[in-house]
């Protein structure tokens, strides 16, 4: 065996260990952006916001979908937070154009009537079908963050609505969407003191019912 392979080999095992012992677990993925500033300043808000809240929560994992500012796809998003057994998955969804109003509008995945019940035998789920699974609690978090974020500072917060979200469809932990419009670089630092008591209230809530 090589070095190389011997690392990697040691890598994985820590890492299936790491997973054995399961803390709570957040996946903030900043979404995808085409425009390479957008991208920047999305992954240095989601990043800040990643670690203020592993700060006021150290015994949960806070994490980055992606750790870099590559492009990564909606499937390879949910197939890494299903991996890792996520028990709350947060996607933002930054825009920037030449005249933007700030404002935080919160969207979680549209449900059908008749849907999915839980059920801990995922095999038999439709891929695009596994939020629903947790489609109550999505609801019941993205509530939470509505009232706090909006409590917490100016900037106006819509009530949110349901779409049929590709970015969430096949993510099976409770999840919600966090769009944010971005005109100026660095406008994303606005939105932070709300987004981050948003966050705070859903994790205080989801870990209680965890």
């Amino acid at each position: 065996m090589s070095i190389k392979q011997f690392f990697f080999t040691t890598a994985l095992t820590f890492f299936s260990i790491s997973l054995s012992a399961h803390s709570f677990t957040v996946v903030l993925d900043r979404g995808s952006q085409e425009d390479t500033t957008i991208t920047q300043e999305a992954f240095s808000c989601v990043q800040t916001i990643q670690r203020a809240l592993q700060d006021a929560f150290p015994q949960a994992r806070i994490i980055l979908s992606c750790t870099s500012q590559e492009a990564i796809t909606p499937l390879q998003v949910a197939s890494f937070s299903n991996r890792i057994k996520a028990d709350l998955h947060i996607s933002f969804n930054f825009f920037t154009a030449k005249e933007v109003l700030q404002n935080i509008r919160i969207y979680t995945c549209l449900a059908p009537v008749g849907m999915q019940k839980k059920s801990n035998d995922l095999a038999l789920i439709p891929v695009e079908k596994a939020y629903e699974q947790h489609a109550q609690e999505s609801k019941t978090f993205r509530q939470k963050f509505f009232t706090a974020a909006k409590n917490a500072g100016s900037i106006p917060v819509f009530e949110p609505q349901e779409l049929p979200l590709k970015a969430l469809k096949t993510i099976t932990a409770p999840s919600f969407l966090l769009e944010v419009g971005i005109g100026k670089s660095k406008e994303w630092k606005a939105y932070f003191p709300q987004l981050f008591e948003g966050l705070k209230e859903v994790i205080i809530v989801a870990m209680e019912n965890a």
